[in-house]
């Protein structure tokens, strides 16, 4: 009796995925038993399939334009984000030209000299505090402003309450500028009294003299009552330079003038 072939139906194949590279694909779709070179006819090789999928993910990608902020409108610097200190600005007319005043959450942040113009003064401001912002002043700052009026007008005015923001200032020059404010109207000093002031020896005289030059609210630290050895007036960064200082002084019944020389007898 001849034998009756059997045919045996092969299983169906089991739908389990699995992972290959990074994809989910299913296990029906691979031959497990492949060869090594099996899978490198598939994938044309690790380093080129590497090379696809990076293709793909440039592909892909959606790009941003790079920004100094966070979502909360904090600074980022070297991927860090730094808490961002917000700035507002005022520019007003004195008797004296248009002045600049600029704050903080923290106090006034910077001072500018008057100017004889707006648009001078808003312009000096700004480049010292670019990201500053024109605002509505608190009344800590109507007050000062309403200070530097008077100031202007002769009047004699103490700033020595003003609050001030000196943040990243250096300590000795917060120290100086500490020093400097004790200097009320129509009193002048030194660089090397200051120093001395502070403990410091004369070679410290020179680092007063570069406060002074730095001094980030002039008129509120009234750097331009600290004079050069001799009582020299010594320099002045504001407009104006030294003549500007020397009319503050004025305007305080401060005269560095020399004396007119005294007459001569003529011995009858």
């Amino acid at each position: 009796m001849a034998a009756v072939p059997v045919f045996v139906r092969p299983p169906a194949p089991i739908l389990t995925m699995v992972e290959i590279e990074g994809n989910l694909v299913h296990a029906c779709q691979v031959v497990m038993t492949a060869s090594r070179s099996k899978m490198g006819e598939r994938y044309a090789g690790k380093g080129e399939y590497q090379e696809q999928k990076k293709n793909e993910m440039r592909k892909n990608r959606v790009e941003t334009a790079a920004v100094p902020y966070d979502f909360g409108g904090n600074r980022k610097r070297g991927g860090c984000v730094m808490a961002q200190t917000i700035h507002h600005y005022l520019i007003f007319e004195t008797a004296g030209g248009f002045c600049g005043i600029a704050w903080s959450d923290a106090g006034i942040t910077r001072f500018q000299l008057p100017t004889k113009s707006a648009e001078a003064t808003e312009r000096l401001l700004l480049r010292r505090l670019p990201e500053a912002e024109p605002g509505a002043p608190t009344p800590a700052v109507l007050e000062t402003v309403a200070a530097v009026k008077r100031y202007f007008q002769g009047e004699e005015t103490d700033f020595s309450g003003v609050e001030l923001d000196l943040a990243g200032q250096d300590a000795f020059f917060r120290d100086i500028y500490a020093a400097a404010r004790r200097v009320g109207w129509g009193r002048t000093t030194t660089y090397g009294a200051l120093a001395k002031e502070l403990g410091a020896g004369p070679e410290a005289a020179r680092d007063v003299g570069q406060a002074m030059a730095k001094n980030p609210v002039a008129l509120i630290i009234p750097c331009h009552r600290v004079l050069a050895a001799g009582g020299k007036i010594g320099g002045f960064s504001a407009p104006g330079g030294s003549s500007s200082k020397t009319r503050m002084l004025e305007l305080e019944g401060v005269n560095l003038a020399p004396p007119p020389p005294a007459q001569q007898s003529l011995g009858f």
